[in-house]
Protein backbone atom coordinates (compact mmCIF):
# COMPACT_ATOMS: atom_id res chain seq x y z
CA UNK A 1 0.00 0.00 0.00
CA UNK A 2 1.18 3.57 -1.03
CA UNK A 3 2.59 5.39 2.17
CA UNK A 4 0.42 8.26 1.55
CA UNK A 5 -2.36 5.65 2.11
CA UNK A 6 -1.13 5.07 5.75
CA UNK A 7 -2.55 7.98 7.33
CA UNK A 8 0.21 8.31 9.52
CA UNK A 9 0.93 6.17 12.23
CA UNK A 10 -2.27 5.56 14.14
CA UNK A 11 -3.08 2.79 12.44
CA UNK A 12 -0.56 0.98 13.66
CA UNK A 13 -1.02 2.58 17.27
CA UNK A 14 -5.14 1.49 17.44
CA UNK A 15 -5.36 -1.84 15.65
CA UNK A 16 -8.56 -1.39 14.58
CA UNK A 17 -9.86 -4.72 12.13
CA UNK A 18 -12.83 -4.47 9.50
CA UNK A 19 -15.67 -5.46 10.66
CA UNK A 20 -14.88 -4.13 14.38
CA UNK A 21 -16.93 -1.90 16.59
CA UNK A 22 -14.70 0.41 18.91
CA UNK A 23 -15.73 2.82 21.21
CA UNK A 24 -14.19 6.15 23.15
CA UNK A 25 -16.06 7.17 25.91
CA UNK A 26 -20.02 7.39 25.25
CA UNK A 27 -18.44 7.65 21.37
CA UNK A 28 -19.36 4.84 18.91
CA UNK A 29 -17.64 3.82 15.64
CA UNK A 30 -17.34 0.61 13.28
CA UNK A 31 -14.98 -0.54 10.45
CA UNK A 32 -17.58 -1.61 7.74
CA UNK A 33 -18.74 -1.35 4.19
CA UNK A 34 -21.95 0.17 4.23
CA UNK A 35 -23.31 -1.23 1.36
CA UNK A 36 -23.21 -4.61 3.37
CA UNK A 37 -25.40 -3.03 6.05
CA UNK A 38 -22.26 -1.76 8.37
CA UNK A 39 -23.95 1.38 9.18
CA UNK A 40 -27.49 -0.27 10.35
CA UNK A 41 -25.50 -2.71 12.45
CA UNK A 42 -23.62 -0.48 14.18
CA UNK A 43 -26.80 1.83 14.88
CA UNK A 44 -28.71 -1.40 16.06
CA UNK A 45 -25.64 -2.10 18.55
CA UNK A 46 -25.97 1.64 19.50
CA UNK A 47 -29.56 1.27 20.03
CA UNK A 48 -30.58 4.99 20.06
CA UNK A 49 -31.73 7.35 17.09
CA UNK A 50 -29.30 9.78 16.90
CA UNK A 51 -29.92 13.39 16.95
CA UNK A 52 -28.11 15.05 13.49
CA UNK A 53 -27.02 13.53 10.62
CA UNK A 54 -23.53 15.09 8.14
CA UNK A 55 -22.04 12.90 6.45
CA UNK A 56 -19.76 13.73 3.02
CA UNK A 57 -19.74 10.27 1.28
CA UNK A 58 -18.05 9.75 -1.97
CA UNK A 59 -19.07 12.57 -5.10
CA UNK A 60 -18.98 9.52 -7.62
CA UNK A 61 -18.30 6.09 -9.20
CA UNK A 62 -14.57 6.56 -9.60
CA UNK A 63 -14.17 8.59 -6.43
CA UNK A 64 -16.29 5.69 -4.73
CA UNK A 65 -14.06 3.09 -6.16
CA UNK A 66 -10.92 5.12 -5.13
CA UNK A 67 -11.71 4.98 -1.75
CA UNK A 68 -12.20 1.14 -1.85
CA UNK A 69 -8.38 0.97 -3.36
CA UNK A 70 -6.96 2.74 -0.57
CA UNK A 71 -9.32 0.43 1.91
CA UNK A 72 -7.26 -2.41 -0.06
CA UNK A 73 -11.31 -3.81 -1.47
CA UNK A 74 -11.46 -2.35 -4.83
CA UNK A 75 -14.63 -3.28 -6.89
CA UNK A 76 -16.93 -1.32 -9.36
CA UNK A 77 -19.81 0.66 -7.86
CA UNK A 78 -23.41 0.96 -8.45
CA UNK A 79 -23.60 4.66 -7.61
CA UNK A 80 -27.19 4.85 -7.86
CA UNK A 81 -27.78 2.24 -5.44
CA UNK A 82 -25.21 3.70 -3.10
CA UNK A 83 -26.81 7.03 -3.00
CA UNK A 84 -30.13 5.23 -2.26
CA UNK A 85 -28.54 3.82 0.79
CA UNK A 86 -27.38 7.02 1.92
CA UNK A 87 -30.36 8.21 1.52
CA UNK A 88 -32.15 5.90 3.24
CA UNK A 89 -29.38 6.15 6.43
CA UNK A 90 -30.52 9.72 6.43
CA UNK A 91 -33.71 8.90 7.93
CA UNK A 92 -31.63 7.52 11.55
CA UNK A 93 -31.93 10.71 13.02
CA UNK A 94 -33.96 12.63 15.28
CA UNK A 95 -34.09 16.32 13.31
CA UNK A 96 -31.91 17.17 10.09
CA UNK A 97 -30.09 15.14 7.57
CA UNK A 98 -27.05 17.04 5.86
CA UNK A 99 -25.12 15.46 2.77
CA UNK A 100 -22.32 17.02 1.19
CA UNK A 101 -22.17 15.84 -2.44
CA UNK A 102 -20.21 16.85 -6.31
CA UNK A 103 -21.85 18.88 -8.74
CA UNK A 104 -22.63 16.11 -10.95
CA UNK A 105 -24.14 13.55 -8.76
CA UNK A 106 -26.12 16.40 -6.63
CA UNK A 107 -29.58 15.88 -8.60
CA UNK A 108 -29.63 12.11 -8.74
CA UNK A 109 -28.62 12.07 -4.72
CA UNK A 110 -31.38 14.54 -4.31
CA UNK A 111 -34.09 12.16 -6.27
CA UNK A 112 -32.55 9.55 -3.85
CA UNK A 113 -33.35 11.50 -1.01
CA UNK A 114 -36.77 12.25 -2.11
CA UNK A 115 -37.88 8.67 -1.97
CA UNK A 116 -37.41 8.87 1.91
CA UNK A 117 -38.41 12.33 2.78
CA UNK A 118 -41.60 14.87 1.17
CA UNK A 119 -38.93 17.51 0.71
CA UNK A 120 -35.59 18.76 0.32
CA UNK A 121 -35.63 22.37 3.17
CA UNK A 122 -32.12 23.11 1.93
CA UNK A 123 -29.71 23.50 -0.86
CA UNK A 124 -26.00 25.20 -0.66
CA UNK A 125 -23.18 25.35 -2.94
CA UNK A 126 -20.37 25.11 -0.64
CA UNK A 127 -16.97 24.41 -1.30
CA UNK A 128 -14.16 21.62 -1.16
CA UNK A 129 -10.56 22.99 -0.43
CA UNK A 130 -11.59 26.13 -0.70
CA UNK A 131 -12.02 26.48 -4.37
CA UNK A 132 -13.82 23.15 -5.65
CA UNK A 133 -17.49 23.69 -6.06
CA UNK A 134 -19.66 21.41 -4.32
CA UNK A 135 -23.45 21.17 -3.19
CA UNK A 136 -25.29 20.41 0.48
CA UNK A 137 -28.71 18.68 0.53
CA UNK A 138 -30.48 19.35 3.61
CA UNK A 139 -33.91 17.12 5.17
CA UNK A 140 -35.82 17.11 8.00
CA UNK A 141 -36.56 19.67 10.90
CA UNK A 142 -35.37 20.30 14.44
CA UNK A 143 -33.29 23.46 14.84
CA UNK A 144 -32.79 26.56 12.75
CA UNK A 145 -29.23 26.27 10.92
CA UNK A 146 -26.93 28.77 8.85
CA UNK A 147 -27.00 30.13 5.61
CA UNK A 148 -24.04 27.59 4.40
CA UNK A 149 -23.55 29.39 0.92
CA UNK A 150 -20.22 29.90 -0.14
CA UNK A 151 -18.40 27.78 3.06
CA UNK A 152 -15.86 25.55 2.75
CA UNK A 153 -16.96 21.71 3.65
CA UNK A 154 -13.92 22.09 6.78
CA UNK A 155 -16.18 24.15 8.16
CA UNK A 156 -20.08 23.15 7.77
CA UNK A 157 -20.17 20.70 9.82
CA UNK A 158 -19.01 22.99 12.62
CA UNK A 159 -21.16 25.00 11.81
CA UNK A 160 -23.99 22.36 11.92
CA UNK A 161 -22.71 21.27 15.68
CA UNK A 162 -22.83 24.75 17.03
CA UNK A 163 -26.61 25.31 15.95
CA UNK A 164 -27.20 21.93 17.05
CA UNK A 165 -25.98 22.96 20.36
CA UNK A 166 -28.21 25.57 20.54
CA UNK A 167 -31.08 23.49 20.63
CA UNK A 168 -29.94 20.24 22.66
CA UNK A 169 -27.31 21.45 24.53
CA UNK A 170 -24.06 19.10 24.55
CA UNK A 171 -26.59 16.30 25.30
CA UNK A 172 -27.11 15.14 21.30
CA UNK A 173 -25.21 12.91 18.98
CA UNK A 174 -23.96 13.37 15.20
CA UNK A 175 -24.32 10.39 12.75
CA UNK A 176 -21.71 10.12 9.79
CA UNK A 177 -21.84 6.71 8.15
CA UNK A 178 -18.55 7.75 6.13
CA UNK A 179 -16.64 9.34 8.98
CA UNK A 180 -13.17 8.71 7.08
CA UNK A 181 -10.50 10.79 8.94
CA UNK A 182 -12.91 12.41 11.26
CA UNK A 183 -14.30 15.66 10.62
CA UNK A 184 -17.31 15.28 11.97
CA UNK A 185 -16.44 13.81 14.57
CA UNK A 186 -14.38 17.12 15.59
CA UNK A 187 -17.00 19.08 15.28
CA UNK A 188 -19.43 17.48 17.55
CA UNK A 189 -16.70 17.39 20.36
CA UNK A 190 -15.87 21.18 19.62
CA UNK A 191 -19.33 22.13 21.26
CA UNK A 192 -19.49 18.84 23.69
CA UNK A 193 -21.50 16.27 22.29
CA UNK A 194 -21.09 12.70 20.80
CA UNK A 195 -20.38 10.89 17.33
CA UNK A 196 -21.23 7.82 16.26
CA UNK A 197 -19.50 6.72 12.77
CA UNK A 198 -18.79 4.22 10.15
CA UNK A 199 -15.63 3.86 7.74
CA UNK A 200 -14.73 1.43 5.05
CA UNK A 201 -10.75 1.89 5.87
CA UNK A 202 -9.72 0.53 8.93
CA UNK A 203 -6.43 3.26 9.24
CA UNK A 204 -8.83 5.88 8.19
CA UNK A 205 -11.05 4.97 11.18
CA UNK A 206 -7.81 4.39 13.37
CA UNK A 207 -7.06 8.49 12.46
CA UNK A 208 -10.51 9.20 14.09
CA UNK A 209 -10.53 7.16 16.98
CA UNK A 210 -6.97 9.05 17.67
CA UNK A 211 -8.41 12.35 17.27
CA UNK A 212 -11.24 11.39 20.00
CA UNK A 213 -8.65 9.82 22.23
CA UNK A 214 -6.66 13.03 22.44
CA UNK A 215 -9.72 14.82 22.96
CA UNK A 216 -11.46 13.35 25.45
CA UNK A 217 -8.39 11.64 27.08
CA UNK A 218 -9.82 8.01 27.05
CA UNK A 219 -8.33 5.14 25.18
CA UNK A 220 -10.16 3.56 22.65
CA UNK A 221 -11.62 0.14 22.81
CA UNK A 222 -12.54 -2.37 20.76
CA UNK A 223 -16.21 -3.46 22.19
CA UNK A 224 -17.38 -5.92 19.56
CA UNK A 225 -17.96 -7.32 15.80
CA UNK A 226 -20.70 -6.03 13.77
Amino acid sequence: MPKKWLYGDAGDRIPVKFGDIWSVGDNLFSCGDIEQGAAQSLLAWFGNIPDVFYSDPPWDKGNAKSFRTKAEMSRDVDFGKFLNIIARLTTHTKSYAFVEMGIREFGNLKDSLLNYWPEIVGEYEINYYGNRPCRMAVVGEGFDYPDMNGVDDDKTPFLVAQAAWQKFGNDFYMFDPCIGRGIVAEAALSVGAKVIGNELSNRRLAVTLDKVSNHLGVVPEKVGVL
